[in-house]
């Protein structure tokens, strides 16, 4: 067994190092993953609760129907100025 470790023992090294640097990186990945975690874990949170513009859309009913109203609105609205242009925009020229 010495003799094995004794000729390889650059290669031991290297080994130990990377497997070092591949502990560390994978450390350092967990974190950041844990930290996005708790970072989403608040977003939806405040959806949830209905806090913010998309989770008061989200939990509101009412203000979903307004702006589907709206939207309605307006397509009426440039649909009847593409058929009647003059009723909208007057040009008069001196």
């Amino acid at each position: 067994m010495n003799k094995l470790t004794s000729e390889n023992k650059e290669n031991i090294s290297e080994l130990i190092k990377s497997l070092s640097k591949s502990s560390d990186n994978l450390s350092e990945f967990l974190n950041k993953s844990s930290s996005a975690a708790v970072k989403l874990d608040s977003l939806l949170a405040r959806l949830n609760e209905g806090k913010g513009s998309m989770g008061n859309l989200m939990q509101n009913d009412s203000l979903y129907n307004n702006i589907n109203h709206a939207i309605s609105s307006i397509d009426s609205l440039v649909s009847d100025i593409k058929k009647n242009p003059d009723k909208y925009i007057n040009v008069s020229v001196f």
